[in-house]
């Protein structure tokens, strides 16, 4: 009895291998089958009382065999479920692909308006702004321009409304319109006029757009870190060439202008050394 139920466990291990190397091929659980399984009882059915089998080994052989077959089945079952829930998942990001796609393709920006914003005040930033032009319309895009380095407002930016008519009444409404001590510029921009790259980078969160706080602690090292003699003077060298530039340009211009700058401080300063001798 333990010999029988090793070797029908020996040929189960020996399928499911054969299973896994086919890939998905079903045809070599077809050996388990209920006619395949009879006809094997039956062979032992020999005139030959020595190798004829009693009903109960007969009955044991059966019962291994319907609880291989059994766990054969529910390994199969496993695996086409596991397979069937792979292709769901490709086909869900396909069709997410494609809708974005689509979307992307119907998104019509004919009737779109596009208005400018000049002499943007602080504080009146891209919350606060959407909140206000918001009441006159649906905004779809909006950007004010930042200093790549900083994150600091350049002082001007570009709003997108859902409907031109908007755009329209709001740059004739704004333009000349006073805000915190400053007159704000408000124009309406053309649609051939308006950049492909005008309102980039506008649909990440605000929290990315603006410049992380750690940066302006190593920003303030490096401002503050002592400086070696050789890159002070080139510091100084360098201040003293642009200044000798904006000289000329004031000259070419016919403006006789002279101010104290730096060229005459540092003379100031190496005439003002005192060597000690020993």
């Amino acid at each position: 009895e333990l010999l029988v139920e090793r070797a029908w466990l020996a040929i189960y291990e020996m399928d499911v291998n054969l299973r896994v190397e086919n890939d998905g091929d079903d045809s070599d659980f077809d050996v388990f089958s209920t006619t395949d399984l009879q006809e094997d009882l039956s062979v032992g059915e020999s005139t030959d009382d020595d190798t004829k089998l009693s009903k109960a080994e007969k009955t044991k052989l059966e019962q291994i065999s319907r609880n291989v077959l059994t766990k054969m089945k529910t390994i199969r079952k496993k695996r086409k479920d596991q397979e069937n829930e792979a292709v769901e998942v490709e086909k869900k990001k396909e069709s997410k692909k494609k809708r974005k796609r689509k979307r992307k393709r119907e998104q019509d920006t004919s009737n779109r308006g596009v208005i400018y914003l000049g002499h943007i005040p602080h504080g009146f930033y891209e919350e606060q702004m959407r909140g206000f032009f918001s009441q006159f319309g649906k905004i779809t895009r909006l950007r004010i321009s930042r200093n790549p380095r900083t994150k600091r407002s350049r002082g001007y930016g570009f709003v997108e409304f859902a409907v031109k008519e908007v755009a329209d009444i709001v740059s004739e409404a704004f333009d000349g319109y006073m805000m915190f001590g400053r007159t704000i510029v408000c124009k309406s921009v053309k649609p051939e006029q308006v950049h492909k790259n005008t309102f980039l980078g506008s649909s990440r969160p605000l929290k990315d757009i603006l410049r992380p706080k750690n940066m302006v602690k190593l920003e303030k090292k490096k401002r503050t870190a002592i400086r070696t003699k050789e890159q002070h003077a080139k510091r100084i060298k360098a201040l003293i060439e642009k200044e000798r530039t904006l000289r000329k340009s004031l000259k070419e211009a016919g403006i006789d202008y002279d101010f104290y700058g730096y060229e005459q401080q540092a003379e100031a300063q190496k005439s003002s050394r005192i060597t000690f001798e020993d």
